[in-house]
Parts: structure tokens; sequence; C-alpha cells
């Protein structure tokens, strides 16, 4: 006896083909097993295989279902996808092929280094020399001042007579001097003017940190809704695909059910043939049994009507007596003869054997050359009184 596991998709058919070499067998398989066909058998579930019936060619008397059964399991419906399923799946395929490609900013560059430089710059400090502002005043005064200073010494020198003096270059350098220290009170001005100007930077920029950040929504918007659409559309393509499938997967249980239907009816008709079959050959032979019952009663009767017949009306008691004179054959004849019940040579012959004496015997005394155990002589078969007859 073996063991065996049941496994995903196991039926008793599917076993017993498997483990004992015919479906047919799988009512013995679950009775062997003390099982009822009508409750299902779960993965996991082990069960007993008869040892001397696993993989063995079927008996004769069971042959013929057992063929049955086999041809049966090897049409048994398999599953092949339709083509409006094929559809289905390759329309679902090639739309998840088109898939759209993970989210891929223009604007995120732009927006980080905007937004670095609003939280991370730092106001600069004014310094006129850095200035072109500055250094556009400052060539003007300079030149200014020059020109002042060279007036001043001109003039300082014509009172002189023309001839330069100290006076003219003092006066001069003051002149130059009052430029410049003119120059030093634009400064403020300028440092308030760069601070204005920074602040439009500012400004400028969290403007364009705006547009940039509208833009990238925008865009973001306009792929996310490319991605629901694209959902939207696969959804509607695995809804029909599991449609299609389950309502040709569903055909195909039809198909398997139908198949096992009839298969179990074939079986079962077959089963049917076969119990009757096997009755018409009990029913024969039993009637077989019975005649030759009947013939061995009437052979046994016309023995013990024969053997009647021998004794004719004699009584138990008397025949009896009769087959107790085994060892003295004269006084069986003459008990026989006096018992008026034999009545000719060949029931005394027939009598005679009964009683044991062989044929020999009867014919040496009946020949009238035999002595009987009482030491008289043999009558013969002239002293018999029907001898004649």
């Amino acid at each position: 006896m073996a063991s065996y596991t049941i496994k995903q998709g196991d039926s008793w058919w599917k076993i017993a083909q498997e483990q004992m070499g015919s479906g047919a067998k799988y009512a013995d398989l679950a009775k062997y097993n003390n099982m009822d066909l009508n409750k299902a058998i779960h993965p996991g579930m082990t069960i007993n295989i008869p040892s001397s019936s696993t993989k063995t060619a079927a008996s004769p008397t069971s042959a013929g279902s057992a063929n049955l059964a086999q041809t049966a399991a090897s049409g048994r419906p398999s599953y092949t996808q339709s083509g409006a399923v094929k559809n289905a799946q390759t329309a679902l395929n090639n739309w998840n092929s088109k898939k759209p490609d993970e989210y891929q900013s223009k604007y995120q560059s732009q927006i980080d280094s905007i937004l670095d430089d609003l939280i991370n710059g730092k106001k600069p400090a004014y310094n006129p020399y850095d200035d072109p502002v500055y250094q556009n005043y400052r060539d003007q005064y300079i030149q200014g001042g020059k020109t002042a200073m060279q007036d001043t010494m001109a003039n300082a020198a014509a009172l002189s007579g023309g001839y330069g003096n100290s006076y003219a270059a003092t006066a001069g350098n003051q002149a130059y001097q009052q430029y410049l220290s003119q120059l030093n009170g634009v400064i403020p001005e300028l440092a308030q003017l760069a601070y204005e100007r920074y602040q439009d930077e500012i400004t400028g920029k969290r403007n364009n940190l705006n547009t940039l950040q509208g833009l990238e929504d925008a865009a973001y918007g306009r792929y996310r809704d490319t991605v629901s659409d694209w959902n939207t559309e696969r959804d509607y393509l695995t809804g029909r695909y599991d449609t299609e499938y389950s309502r040709d997967y569903g055909a195909y249980r039809d198909s398997v059910s139908d198949w096992e239907s009839d298969r179990s009816y074939n079986y079962q008709k077959e089963q049917d043939a076969l119990a009757q079959k096997n009755w018409e050959k009990e029913y024969a032979l039993s009637q077989a049994q019975l005649a030759a019952s009947r013939s061995g009663g009437s052979a046994s009767s016309s023995k013990t009507s024969s053997t009647s017949s021998v004794w004719g009306s004699m009584t138990e008691a008397q025949i009896k007596r009769a087959k107790g004179m085994s060892d003295d054959i004269d006084g069986a004849v003459s008990f026989l003869e006096s018992s008026g019940q034999i009545t000719s040579e060949s029931q005394m012959r027939a009598a005679l054997r009964e009683i044991g004496y062989t044929d020999s015997e009867i014919d040496a005394y009946l020949k009238g050359g035999s002595t009987g155990s009482s030491g008289s002589a043999s009558r013969g078969s002239s002293r018999l009184k029907f001898s004649l007859n």
C-alpha cells in the first residue's frame, strides 16, 4: 500500500488514472479509503493507494468500462483562448507599453536657483568704487575740479601780472578739493540708488519665481491629465479583457461540466451493461446448476426407483434381513423366494448383487455348482420357483 498527497487540480478520476492505471477505478479508490465520492477532496489530504492495483492492466471483466473511461478522459476539453480574448489581451498589452514616462520638469532647476538666491542670498554692502554711477560722478567731479583749479590759478596769476605764485597754486588746490568734497556728498544718494536697484532685483526674481511656478504647475497638470487618461483607458481595456476572459472561460467550464456529465453517464451506462451481463451470466449459471440438479435428482430417483424395483414391496426389515445373508446365498435365495416379491431371474440376480454377491458367484449358484454356507447342495437355477417363467 502506498500513500498519496492530494494536489491542486486533483480528482478521484485523475488520481485513479495516474496511480492505478485506470480512471475507471475511481470508485474503488474512494471505497478503499472509506470516503464519500460526493464529498470534495482538498490539497494536502493524504489517501492510500492499493498496492495491488497500481498502474496494472484492466481485468477482462472491467476492460470494457476501463477502455470507455480512458477514451472519455482522452477527450476532456482543454482551455484555449478565443479570438476575442486574444484581441483584448493584445489591446491591453499594447496600451500598457504606452504608459507615460516619469514626469520630467523643464522649470525645476530655474525655480531651485531663484529660491536659493532669495533664501540664501545676502544684501551686498555698498562700495562706491564698485559702482559705475559713482565712477561717472567721480570722473566728472575730478574733471570739474581740475578745470576750477586751472581757472582759479589763471585768475590769481593775472592779478600778479601773469606770474605764477604760491597763492595761485593754493587757490587752485582749494577749488579742486571743493569739487572733490561735493563728490563725497553724492555717495549716500548713490548708496540709496544701489539699494533700490537691489530691491528691484529681488522683486524681479520673485516675479520670475511666480511665473516659473505657474508654468511648472501647468506642465505637471497636463502630465497628470495624460496619466489620468492613460489609466482610464487601461481600466477600460482591463475590464474588457476580464469580461471576455470570464465569458470565454465560463463557456469552457460549461463544456467541461457537460463532458463530465457525459462521462459519468457513459460510465454508468457501461457499468449497468456490465452488471446486466454479469447478471445474465449468473442467471445462466444458476439455471444450468438447477438443470444439473434436476438431472441428478432424476438419476438418483431412477436409481432409487430401480433399487426399489429390485426388492419389490419388501419392507425395510425384510430388505435388511436379506442383506444380512451375504455369506449364505442358498438361504438368501430361499428367503427372497419366500417373500413373494422376487418374480424373475433378473430380479433375483439384481437382489443378490444388492446383498453383495458377485456375478460369478451368482452364475455358479444358478448353474447348480455351488454350496451355501449351510453345507446343502445348491439348487441352481432349475431349483428357482420362477426359473421357467
